[in-house]
């Protein structure tokens, strides 16, 4: 029983982009679980001062680690390379680099220093579902970023030098949702682009503890080596569906809107904490929830946790402020039923 709980290591283990939302859950599932001497956490050194992300993660204990994503894995000479960065590194959780036109380039930066790394024993990649969806047929411009996934996952089974890996494809993650909290505070409507498409919304938090036992559990680890395994949550739902159990977990009235690519695009746009990267991978999502793409649900994410992953009440509970409309949307719906009742009373009488 005891081996069962026995960790790799209580070395070192590297996390990128730390300063994107969620590399960051990556790492704080890391710190939390304690099984690492040490969680250096990869950033962007134009994004470091201004992240609330980094500064939790350091309050928390993690070893910050300014990067340039151009930089090469073994490049040599001034400025800071991958070597430097990943020197005596047992584990590495690849977050793909946040960079639209250049995330397969700059993330094979950081995979083949991993492999080189002679001390780097274990690399967990996270990637998207929606790499699945690259083969066998080409993916319009808004899938693009899909086959930049796709592209990482080759590289990492190419990989001869690294001892292990696993390949994480992460579903449509419920943290998604938070980009059209605004929709739905200042206007109370949930956009999505179909109403009949379905989709088995994932927690990000759940994913990240599933990665820290991966890498804290050998038999666990051994498992899945060498494997491409998607994560999705228990239940797929559609649009209208995720709209009713909103409003009956947080009691709103929250109506669903069916949406254009452009009308989404330009919703996504206005807000300013969804980076491009972000945006693409949202879009290739809403794609393919169109063409009915996402309706799979699998059970490996409960095969690794021990247990029912989060599911979307559950999410909707713990992050209700996000989601209920302002009190000046919500005094309007109210006026509104109002007047419309009152009207058919009128009609009535």
């Amino acid at each position: 029983m005891s081996s069962q709980t026995t960790t790799t290591t209580r070395g070192k283990v590297f996390v990128t982009e730390g300063d994107a939302w969620v590399g960051f859950y990556a790492a704080y599932s890391l710190i939390k679980q304690g099984h690492f001497t040490k969680v250096l956490v990869g950033v962007r050194k134009e994004r470091r001062r201004d992240s609330d992300l980094v500064q939790q993660l350091e309050t928390m204990g993690a070893e910050i680690i300014e990067y340039d994503p151009s930089t090469t894995g073994t490049g040599t000479g001034g400025g800071s390379n991958w070597a430097q960065h990943l020197a005596g590194v047992q584990s590495v959780v690849l977050v793909p680099v946040h960079d639209v036109q250049h995330m397969a380039k700059y993330s094979i930066n950081v995979l083949k220093a991993a492999e080189h790394e002679q001390a780097c024993k274990h690399l967990v990649l996270w990637s998207a579902v929606g790499a699945a969806h690259t083969t066998g047929g080409a993916t319009g411009d808004d899938e693009a970023i899909f086959r930049q996934f796709h592209e990482i996952e080759q590289a990492v089974h190419k990989c001869e030098k690294l001892d292990k890996w696993i390949t994480l494809r992460l579903g449509f993650l419920m943290q998604e949702f938070f980009a059209l909290s605004s929709v739905m505070q200042n206007r109370g409507l949930f956009p999505l682009t179909t109403k009949s498409g379905k989709v088995a919304p994932v927690d990000v938090k759940d994913i990240g503890r599933a990665t820290a036992k991966l890498l804290a559990e050998p038999n666990v680890f051994d498992k899945y080596h060498g494997q491409t395994v998607s994560l999705t949550g228990t239940h797929a739902h559609t649009g209208p569906a995720l709209v009713e159990i909103l409003n009956a977990t947080i009691d709103t009235q929250i109506q669903f809107q069916e949406v254009s690519l452009d009308q989404m695009r330009e919703i996504l746009g206005k807000n300013d904490k969804v980076d491009q990267t972000e945006q693409a991978i949202f879009l290739g999502y809403l794609c393919l929830l169109k063409a009915n793409k996402l309706e799979t649900v699998t059970k490996d994410l409960r095969a690794i946790l021990g247990r029912d992953p989060t599911d979307i009440k559950a999410f909707f509970q713990a992050n209700r402020d996000s989601f209920r409309p302002h009190r000046s949307h919500a005094q309007a719906c109210a006026l509104k039923e109002a007047r419309r009742e009152q009207q058919q009373q009128q009609q009535q009488q």
